[in-house]
């Protein structure tokens, strides 16, 4: 990997990591953080965008695949060591998370890494972000408390529609830093070349 792609990446792992920590760097410092009764964008980070983007630019395959899981391990540690809360980090429902960080990674790694550009990425993060949000939510209606989403078809469907605004800002938030990722810019950022100036290259 090159120097330039390393610096890049190592970048966007830190950015990453602080935008996750700093609500629970708050709460630690006695900001009340509690969604239900106070409002703060949960899950406007470049989470997303930055996995799709890993597993688009980054080599060897097991970096491209593993630094989402890698990144949420680190800050879920930090979770723990800025509340004390292990239940917030490693509630019972991290496992699916991890497995959708996986995948999405493997599948950026397979497919936008052949033409990595927004034709790819935009496609592929977005169906990130409707896989990612089926599949944990479901697994939180699967795991709660049978009082708060009972175990049927109105528990399910109420535990969706309760995750639908931080969903929306997913998707705010995914939109802008895949565009920002992996505009020319970018991607010359972390040492790959544009698909456009590859088409040039070949026509001189």
């Amino acid at each position: 990997m090159q120097r330039a792609n390393v610096r890049f990446l190592l970048a966007l792992t830190l950015f990453t990591v602080v935008v996750r920590l700093i609500p629970y760097g708050l709460y630690a410092a006695g900001v009340d953080i509690n969604p239900e009764s106070t409002w703060y964008p949960w899950n406007f980070m470049p989470l997303m965008a930055v996995t799709v983007f890993c597993g688009a630019c980054s080599r060897p395959q097991s970096l491209s695949t593993l630094w989402a899981p890698g990144v949420l391990l680190a800050t879920d540690l930090g979770i723990w060591a800025l509340t004390g809360r292990a239940d917030w980090a490693f509630g019972m429902q991290r496992a699916p998370v991890y497995l959708c960080l996986f995948a999405i990674g493997t599948a950026s790694f397979l497919w936008v890494s052949q033409r990595p550009g927004w034709t790819r990425a935009y496609p592929t993060v977005f169906l990130g972000e409707v896989f990612f949000f089926l599949v944990t939510n479901f697994a939180v209606w699967a795991g709660a408390e049978h009082v708060r989403y009972p175990q049927t078809a109105a528990g399910l469907a109420a535990c969706y529609v309760a995750a639908l605004p931080f969903f929306g800002r997913s998707l705010a938030s995914s939109a802008i830093f895949t565009g920002l990722l992996f505009s020319p810019l970018g991607l010359r950022q972390a040492g790959v070349v544009p698909v456009a100036e590859r088409r040039t290259v070949a026509a001189s």
